[in-house]
């Protein structure tokens, strides 16, 4: 059986990818997982899932934190995108495009409990209305009719 690596990136301003062999668990690319990097227990994200890697003693995956991925693999196009235009990291970007209740490195909540995870804050609903017509003026004809 060949062994699973995943290639993690870190939010720091270290512009590399970081091997790490997955040990148990199912983990597949935009996992937040827990590692240990540089005698610290981290979260990372895994970016590619490899069966090779050129470093010889890997350290293993500690834990994946969710049981779903965090980032999109077009999540992970456009941070590779935006990279070569910006002065970050891959790992800086990607965790910039994850809301801030994750990257506070909580788990995300399976789907029965995300209202009571994310509570509704006595904002008021809003009706939204998308309308599709020839030209502009149309449209605003349109739009001043459900206002």
């Amino acid at each position: 059986m060949r062994r699973r690596i995943a290639r993690v990136v870190f939010n720091l301003g270290v512009d590399k990818e970081f091997d790490y062999y997955i040990s148990r668990g199912n983990v597949d690319v935009g996992f937040r997982v827990w590692v240990e990097f540089n005698h610290k227990r981290r979260v990372g994200l895994v970016t590619k899932v490899t069966s090779t890697s050129s470093v010889r003693n890997l350290k293993p995956i500690l834990e994946a934190i969710d049981n779903f991925p965090t980032i999109s693999k077009e999540h992970l196009k456009f941070a590779k995108l935006l990279k070569k235009n910006y002065p970050y990291s891959l790992g800086e970007l990607l965790f910039m495009m994850i809301p801030p209740p994750l990257r506070r490195k909580k788990r995300i909540p399976s789907t029965d409990s995300l209202s009571s995870a994310f509570p509704h804050r006595g904002r008021k609903e809003k009706n939204i209305c998308f309308i599709r017509g020839k030209n502009f003026l149309e449209r605003v004809k349109l739009y001043r009719k459900k206002i």
